[in-house]
């Protein structure tokens, strides 16, 4: 029992110790070699089985049979292969590839429909069938957030493509701006006596002299922009709301599940916020920034009031999103604060905004 606990301990300190240098070269723009990735995956398995089988010789204390001496023997012979092995690495890393594209900050994926979607647009993009994907949907369901983690796949899990560009489209479109921030990520000198045609021609050509490419278009909302690309035959992906469960469990998480305890509240006030929030995430997040810490009742059925009228009060197709942000809006305490959200309303979309002009 003591020779199984002391090959174990030294076995941990062994993985322990490439483990740390795997981080320290990974900060270095290193990454682990296949061969070492291999051997950590088998020390996880390894390390597992010695763990039980030590357990239970403790619980057999000195009756200790001879198939389970037979067991710890094996088991010993075993750390000590692996730990040869790991000590016959010439190297642990090798340099990794040039990254394709930016590493973009993730949210938590929440609701099964959108582990689905993710899912079929990974695959989608992997196979040779489909080209062109149309992820769509009311503004405020989380396409955005769906298509952060496909940008970050291909630079994570695979090197299949030489190039991933994110480009955010600027509201009215402006197609002279959309090309020049695509020439900016493929290193491309567009010159401004080019006209649209010819700049497009350039970027095709740049385009398709790559082994394979993702180009992700982010926050279209032009209609003739978005019949054109159904018109090319792209693959349609529809992002419903979140079902009547999932939004209950998101805005539970965000707002903290101590509330159902409350002895001021119940359920049913909760669940009425949470419905008028039409299964939208922005609208939840929205919400619970203004219900967060609100623990009188008469509070959330006015919250519930306000938010029900608000909605109302807007037509067209933003109106689900822009009712439930004007009730965080009119829940700003502070009027400065509502003035810098105001003066940010004025800057056109995506425009970078200095903090000390705003303030």
């Amino acid at each position: 029992m003591k020779n199984l606990e002391r090959v174990l301990q030294e076995f941990n300190s062994q993985k322990e110790d490439i483990e740390a240098t795997l981080k320290a070269e990974g900060d270095r723009g290193k990454k682990p070699r296949t061969e070492v990735k291999n051997w950590l995956q088998n020390v996880q398995r390894i390390n597992s089985k010695a763990q039980s089988i030590e357990q239970e010789v403790k619980k057999r204390k000195y009756f200790l049979c001879a198939r389970l001496g037979k067991d710890v023997d094996a088991k010993i012979q075993e750390m000590k292969d692996c730990h040869q092995k790991g000590c016959s690495f010439i190297s642990l890393v090798i340099d990794a590839p040039p990254s394709s594209g930016l590493i973009l900050p993730t949210t938590t994926l929440v609701g099964e429909n959108t582990k689905k979607i993710v899912k079929k647009v990974w695959e989608d993009l992997m196979g040779d069938k489909v080209t062109k994907i149309g992820v769509w949907g009311m503004g405020g369901f989380g396409k955005t957030a769906i298509m952060r983690h496909i940008n970050n796949r291909p630079q994570e899990e695979t090197n299949e493509f030489s190039d991933v560009i994110w480009v955010t489209v600027s509201q009215p479109l402006d197609l002279v701006k959309l090309q020049a921030e695509i020439a900016m990520a493929l290193k491309l000198s567009l010159t401004e006596d080019e006209d649209k045609v010819s700049r497009a021609r350039r970027l095709l050509g740049k385009l398709k002299a790559k082994k394979k490419f993702v180009l992700i278009l982010d926050d279209i909302d032009n209609h003739t922009f978005c019949w054109g690309l159904r018109s090319m035959g792209c693959e349609e992906v529809r992002v419903p709301p979140l079902s009547k469960e999932e939004a209950l469990n998101l805005f539970l998480d965000k707002v903290g599940r101590n509330i159902l305890h409350v002895p001021t509240l119940n359920e049913e006030i909760i669940n009425s916020v949470v419905e008028e929030c039409a299964g939208l995430q922005l609208a939840i997040f929205t919400v619970v920034g203004c219900m967060r810490g609100v623990d009188e009742i008469h509070e959330w059925r006015n919250a519930l009031n306000e938010l029900r009228g608000l909605v109302r009060s807007f037509s067209g197709i933003n109106a689900d999103v822009l009712g439930r942000l004007e009730f965080s809006y009119l829940r700003l305490k502070d009027k400065k604060v509502q003035h810098c959200f105001l003066y940010c309303a004025l800057y056109p979309e995506d425009f970078a905004i200095s903090k000390d002009e705003l303030i």
